[in-house]
Formats: structure tokens, sequence, C-alpha cells
């Protein structure tokens, strides 16, 4: 991570208190001088700044030219250490005291939104005794098609954040689990009438953070449509490389494996706990493209959102209308590199 005073590259400092960021690389890579020489892309610059002005003093992102060996012929230790990192993305996006995230832009130059770039005004007008003002697009519709809401990367360092600090075109937000406060409302405007009948601070849906399971038992019950619900989101995002098809997703897939899903994975797919993961499908507005590097029996191996069947749950058995059930479950038995060993029985359809 940064040590935003001294300027440095540093090692975690035990129970540091840190800020991360989230935005959108797009192919800018500062030199390796770049921190000390005061030349990086405006968004870590801006993100060092803010980091600095509300009293912290280490700012974690990734760039791979700071913090990872960049050796054009990688050791196999080298590479190794890398995957460590990614499985860690869960970790560090979690346990920092805020995300700052940069929602405008299409590459790391782009700067913070009311810091280096510039933002747009709140109009304000007093007629008659009336306080007329503009209030900004709602949230979820203002983000809804920036370059930062379709990356991949971002979805797990969003959804693995516990408080965020967004910035974009026309306002600063404040969110946690739970809440989310708009800095663009004039509330001093409510004050004689009393607060509007929806709260200005919304619930924000549970699919935006990862669940704490022990507090939502039914979560766990329901675990493999929890999945395929982020699943399906994850993959209707835009990746630069094919090649991070799984890595861009480790941070989610660590972080489940902690719970619901301690039998872990296998390629992206929990298939020790729940064999059925297979039967994925793509959208119908898909076409797909095969990615050589990953097995074809996984999602990771194509290009595109994918989905499962609605009726697909975690009892994998067949039921008849006279009630009697066949055990049709199938069932993982290993996986060597790409090569998936299954078993389960087989039904000869021209004879029935």
């Amino acid at each position: 991570m940064i040590d935003v005073v001294d300027r440095t590259v540093v090692s975690y400092p035990q129970e540091c208190d840190y800020f991360a960021l989230s935005y959108v690389w797009g192919g800018i890579s500062p030199s390796s001088n770049a921190l000390e020489n005061k030349c990086l892309p405006r968004t870590i610059e801006d993100a060092i700044k803010v980091t600095k002005a509300l009293g912290r003093r280490y700012l974690w992102q990734w760039v791979d030219a700071l913090c990872i060996d960049q050796s054009p012929n990688p050791t196999e230790a080298q590479m190794e250490e890398k995957r460590k990192q990614l499985d860690l993305m869960g970790t560090i996006y979690n346990c920092a005291t805020v995300t700052l995230v940069a929602e405008t832009g299409d590459d790391g130059d782009a700067g913070l939104s009311g810091i280096s770039a510039p933002r747009l005004a709140q109009l304000k007008e007093n007629i008659d005794g009336y306080v007329l003002f503009t209030v900004p697009q709602e949230h979820d519709l203002e983000v809804e098609d920036v370059t930062w809401s379709r990356r991949a990367w971002t979805y797990q360092e969003e959804l693995l954040s516990r408080r965020m600090l967004r910035f974009n075109e026309s306002q600063v937000l404040f969110d946690c689990v739970i809440n989310q406060f708009e800095e663009g409302m004039d509330t001093t405007t409510f004050i004689k009438d009393g607060p509007p009948e929806l709260p200005i601070n919304r619930i924000l849906p549970y699919t935006f953070r990862l669940p704490d399971y022990t507090t939502q038992p039914k979560v766990i019950e329901k675990r493999f449509k929890y999945f395929t619900t982020l699943l399906s989101e994850y993959t209707g995002r835009r990746m630069t490389y094919e090649s991070d098809s799984l890595n861009a997703f480790r941070g989610v897939l660590q972080t489940l494996q902690k719970q619901p899903f301690p039998e872990g994975f296998v390629h992206g797919l929990p298939l020790r706990s729940h064999p059925a993961s297979l039967a994925w499908m793509h959208v119908n507005s898909v076409m797909a493209k095969r990615r050589a590097e990953f097995p074809s029996w996984c999602w990771t191996g194509w290009e595109g959102q994918v989905r499962y069947w609605d009726q697909l749950q975690d009892d994998a058995n067949a039921h008849w209308s006279n009630a009697s059930t066949v055990d049709f479950e199938l069932r993982f038995v290993s996986c060597h590199g790409n090569e998936l060993e299954v078993e389960g029985w087989v039904v000869d359809l021209d004879n029935h």
C-alpha cells in the first residue's frame, strides 16, 4: 500500500487504518518511480489528497507497476505471490476504513470529481420567498451506464467494501451496508413541513453487499441461489484481458468460502457441495466466445453473461407426479487441471 505522507510503497503495517481505492484503470500504467516524482495518474493523486485530508496515512490500490514485480518473465514464485494478493482482495476491501470510488471517467487520468476534475453545481434560486433547487438524478440511474459500473474488477470492489465514499459528476455520496447519504439534498427545506414520506437515506439491496451470514441464516439455506445471482451479475460485466475471467472474482469466492461455502470452489464453481452448478447457460442475447486457457465446462471458459435455470435449487433430486423421489443427483469425484470427473445415472431416452 501507499504511505501518502512519505509517498512510498510499504508493506501492510499491522492493525493500520487505511483507505482503499476503486477506479477504472483504462490501460494507464505509471512508471515505477511515478510515486516519488508525483506523476501518478490523476485519480490516484486525488485519492492521496483525500486520504491525507481525512487524516489517514495509508491508501491501498491495485497498481501493478507500483506493487507487483514487473519481471517480463515472472517465475512461478512471483506468479504465486500475485495469486495470493488476488485471493486477499476480499479481505483488503472489507477491512478498509472506507473505499474511495471514482465513478466517473474512462481511465486513471480522469481524476475524482470535485477534487481535480470539475463537478456539476447544484442550482439554487430564491423566488418570492420560495427556494427552488435542482436535485441530482437518482444515484442508481446516474451511474447505470458509466464505465465503472460495467467493469468486472469493480464488481467485487463494491460488493466487498463495508463503506464507500463515491465521487461522481453531481455530488459525493457516502454509503455503508445499511444506508446511503447523498450530499446533493438540501435538507433545510424539509424543516418546516417535516421530512418527506420516503427517507432520503434509502436502504440498499442486499445484493450490493455480501451479508453477515451469522445474522442471516436464510442466506445459508438459499446459498446456491445467492451464488448464481452474484455470478450472473459479475459475468455481465466487461474486462480488458480475458485471462482475468477468474482473477477478478477471486475476492468474492474467497469470502464465500469462509461462509456459506466451506467446501470451496473448483474453477469458480461450488462443485463439491453443488455438482449441479455445472448446469450454467448463457443468457439468450449472448454470442458465446471461447476462452481457451480455461476449461470448457466452466463459466470462466466462455465470454458473456451466464445464468441458471430458475427451478434449479439446492436439492437436485427429480420429483415426479406420484410423489416418489428418484435420486438423479450428480456427484463430484475429482478435478485434475482442467479435467473434471463426475458420476451419476444415465437414462436411455430412446427406450422411454
